[in-house]
């Protein structure tokens, strides 16, 4: 065997063993940065505790995340409480949230060409289903159709449109009636405004797509959520309400969400918004 034809396979040996070392690092890292990556770079929360105004740790709700990846596996409360995801590709399809152990609620999310066309909420312990379609119009806008149901028998329906504005839900304009009651109906429009802060939820894979959860989906916090609803009977308005949400935060040294201060009217009525929960993330 000549000189020349000896390098030639031996160089060729050679680098066929070198393109297979490759392949089994570049796996063995890409697996790594699957498994083990770094949430505090992504922004991932991994721990939101939802307490009282007093901030003590009665009646305290601390979830804990898990994630493969950007995608959220878990959020666990207690040993008897905690919230299943399921992924499809990169969307979430279904949430399953336990209670005493046993599944309480099944979110079941339906997509087409990638956009949430379907979500249904069955209640497994008192057989209430809540049923929503959503049509994605041409202009960006978002209708939507809603019932909700109990043994099969519909209680009440809703009807109406969502715009968003920069990736976050601006504006909810509905029509609103319970099905036994006739010629009465109620309209219904939810304002919501926001900082320019990036939502903690924001990088949780899929999660933006999940149109029933609206007060966490937007690109930035929400500032304020409002709510105006006018009754009418026969087509003549006979009441009107306002309910309204205001939302104080505080930022850690990346210009993370660490803490949100919700100010509400909705337990007790009237105008005055009073504080009534506290959010705490830790990353």
């Amino acid at each position: 065997m000549s000189g020349n034809l000896y390098k030639q396979r031996f160089c060729k040996v050679l680098f066929l063993i070198l393109a297979f070392v490759g392949l089994i690092l570049l796996d063995a890292c890409s697996g790594d940065e699957d498994v083990n990556p770094d949430n505090n770079v992504l922004g991932l929360p991994q721990v939101v505790s939802e307490l009282y105004p007093d901030g003590s740790s009665a009646g305290e709700l601390k979830g804990k995340f898990t994630y493969y990846g950007t995608k959220l596996l878990e959020i666990y409360y207690n040993p008897s409480q905690k919230k299943v995801f399921t992924y499809t590709g990169d969307v979430i399809t279904k949430i399953e949230h336990y209670q005493n152990s046993v599944i309480r609620f099944e979110h079941v999310y339906t997509y087409t060409d990638g956009k949430l066309t379907q979500y249904q909420n069955n209640d497994k312990l008192t057989g209430d289903l809540d049923f929503i379609t959503y049509t994605h119009q041409e202009d960006g806008t978002i209708a939507y159709q809603q019932t909700f149901s109990f043994n099969d028998t519909p209680n009440w329906q809703k009807e109406g449109i969502l715009t968003f504005q920069n990736g976050n839900l601006i504006e909810d304009v509905a029509e609103f009636m319970f099905t036994n009651i006739e010629d009465e109906y109620n309209i219904v429009i939810n304002l919501i405004e926001y900082d320019t802060h990036v939502n903690p939820y924001k990088n949780i894979l899929g999660y933006s797509a999940l149109l029933n959860l609206k007060g966490t989906i937007g690109n930035e916090n929400i500032i304020s959520d409002y709510t105006y609803t006018s009754s009418y009977k026969n087509d003549v308005q006979y009441a009107e309400a306002i309910s309204g949400k205001e939302y104080e935060f505080k930022y850690d040294t990346k210009d993370r969400t660490i803490q949100i201060d919700r100010f509400s009217n909705e337990d007790i009525g009237g105008e005055l918004l009073y504080l009534n929960r506290i959010f705490k993330i830790e990353y």
